[in-house]
């Protein structure tokens, strides 16, 4: 009774309870466990109870001098405007029916990076606990969809039989064109592209084991295996995409860990990197540019078409065209224009680009989160998702570096690298396999994903401060 007194006091249940539920959590998410509608809810809310009980006991840094709070608002205001304006916006409350669904969603995924942010410094949530958590989650749900695939179809079917075609209620449907996935605890037939995306994070993690040290053979042999299952996945659909993301996210890591990357990049790199940043970013106006104004120069020259209103660009124009149409393809009042640009469009729009038939936006697909985001909240939070995309770049950069060949800490920069890699090249908004072309089956990156849960949590715990910053924390600690 005195052990069980012991262990229930606030400073145990701060110390080990609040991390154990944390793990717990990443684990069922990561596994895809209620990964849609009331499911998510649950652990929005759930999280929103962690991350206030973290914030009245903790002493961290969000508590420190004026100086210091004030260093953290060029990281915290683009992460709240991102949040609050993709979360809270005309396509959700339209869509979901109810205002207060999209407030849970906006305090659920901002309060998930506030526990990474207050666990960040505990002596029990360690980096490699964090990444286990999130590696065993993602193993048991690959392992699920690849036996799913194996007792249904032929070894490496999406080439052997891309071309076989069944029927289901009169419709036919390609064997190539589909995959089977856990999903709400029950196996869905979805198209390749989204059952690799778990499979390619998972393999992602192996760029972790170039961190290991020898003695440490029991998290050498789990982060083998279950990376092994990912990889297995990716060969069985011989997806070379998937493998390809994979294999990038791997190299950045094994370059960071022989290189000897010096914190503070010299003249060089700073100015190849923002080289490369800026033309990435006039391309980006380009694309908006001609999805806006559907310029003639492009649709007339073969090369430029080819580029801009093809492939995955042709369904980028119809979003842009979309926001500057007001989401109407009857004409749209001013004001409906400019609010559309600003902050998205209804979920019911139309959109129109090239002089093609209507489309309903819900049957449209951008095949990148980035873009999902601009239709449905507009260039507001897109604008804030790109600034915030650059600062964590910097503080995963620092993070790792300052991480001492740390293990666990670069295995969750690879997930990290693995979900946004897969977000951004294969993120797909109408993901099902089977009678895919309906309203209702539009998959929204933010209110039907865990994915953002999971990417955010890791974002905070993972926030490392510049130069400045730590001074100021440093100077405070001295004090």
């Amino acid at each position: 009774m005195l052990l069980v007194k012991k262990f229930l006091n606030m400073e145990s249940l701060k110390r080990y309870g609040v991390p154990f539920v944390v793990l717990a959590l990443l684990f069922l998410l990561s596994f895809g466990a209620g990964d849609r509608g009331n499911g998510l809810l649950v652990y929005w809310i759930l999280f929103f109870v962690l991350a206030a009980g973290l914030a009245i006991f903790s002493n961290g840094p969000l508590f420190g001098p004026k100086a210091e709070r004030g260093l953290r608002l060029s990281y915290f205001i683009p992460l709240l405007v991102f949040l609050l304006f993709a979360s809270i916006n005309r396509f959700y409350v339209d869509s979901f029916g109810a205002f207060a669904s999209c407030l849970l969603l906006f305090v659920g995924l901002f309060s998930s990076f506030l526990v990474g942010y207050f666990l960040r410094n505990s002596e029990v949530f360690k980096p490699k606990c964090l990444f286990f958590a999130i590696l065993l989650g993602l193993a048991l749900l690959v392992s699920v969809n690849l036996i799913a695939n194996l007792a249904s179809y032929p070894l490496f079917y999406p080439l052997t039989h891309s071309s076989y075609v069944y029927f289901y209620e009169g419709i036919p449907h390609r064997i190539g064109n589909e995959s089977n996935y856990l999903y709400n605890f029950t196996l869905t037939l979805v198209k390749p592209d989204v059952a690799v995306g778990p499979a390619a994070v998972l393999a992602s993690g192996a760029a972790s084991l170039f961190y290991w040290k020898k003695e440490n053979k029991a998290e050498i042999a789990v982060n083998a295996l279950t990376s092994a299952i990912g990889w297995l996945f990716l060969l069985s659909m011989v997806d070379v995409k998937g493998i390809c993301l994979s294999l990038l996210a791997i190299l950045i890591l094994v370059l960071y860990r022989y290189l000897k990357v010096k914190e503070e990049p010299g003249k060089v790199p700073t100015i190849a990197f923002w080289t490369v940043i800026g033309l990435g970013l006039l391309f980006l106006f380009l694309v908006i540019l001609n999805g806006a104004f559907e310029f003639s120069f492009i649709s007339s020259s073969p090369l430029l078409d080819a580029i801009f209103n093809s492939g995955r660009f042709s369904s980028i124009n119809k979003t842009v065209s979309a926001l500057f149409h007001g989401g109407s393809y009857a004409g749209a009042s001013t004001g409906d224009v400019i609010l559309s640009i600003l902050f998205g469009v209804y979920h019911d729009s139309y959109t129109v680009f090239g002089g093609g038939s209507p489309l309903p936006i819900t049957e449209l697909s951008n095949f990148s989160f980035e873009f999902e985001i601009l239709l449905e909240g507009g260039f507001v939070p897109f604008v804030a998702m790109i600034i915030l995309i650059l600062y964590s770049t910097g503080s995963l950069r620092r993070y790792l570096i300052r991480g001492k060949d740390d293990a666990g800490k670069a295995g969750l920069v690879a997930l990290v690298l693995g979900i946004f890699f897969f977000y951004t090249f294969g993120y797909d908004a109408l993901p099902f396999a089977v009678n895919r072309f309906t309203a209702s089956s539009y998959f929204s990156p933010l209110f039907n994903s865990f994915w953002p849960l999971v990417l955010l949590l890791i974002l905070g715990y993972t926030y490392t401060p510049g130069q400045e910053e730590k001074k100021v924390m440093e100077e405070e600690v001295k004090a």
